[in-house]
């Protein structure tokens, strides 16, 4: 079953933000190093851990088992087409912006 989840429990001192991804047997908290991240305010857990749900979801370029930003990649292989993101994103590409410039 594919279940994706963000929710707040209570923890002396605040909150945890949890996180459920699909691929994991159970739920973590958002980490602050090597502990869990204690949110004093309930919202802010929820937020946080509904922002890490989404990160997860829209995902990261891969290679290797190593993670790189588009504009990092782009520069890494300058002779592949730039990376590009889905219709009606609003993000353009260098190439485009280098047209609308000219224009």
């Amino acid at each position: 079953m594919n279940h994706f989840a963000a929710y707040s429990i209570p923890v002396p001192g605040g909150f945890w933000g949890m996180c459920w991804f699909a691929q994991n047997a159970q739920p973590w908290p958002i980490m602050q190093g090597d502990r869990p991240r204690v949110f004093t305010v309930q919202s802010a857990a929820i937020i946080a851990a509904q922002d890490a749900v989404i990160k997860h979801i829209n995902g990261t370029m891969r290679r290797d088992g190593d993670t790189i930003a588009a504009g990092r990649a782009d520069a890494a292989f300058p002779t592949l087409k730039p990376f590009t993101r889905a219709k009606g994103s609003g993000r353009l590409t260098l190439v485009e912006k280098r047209k609308e410039a000219r224009v």
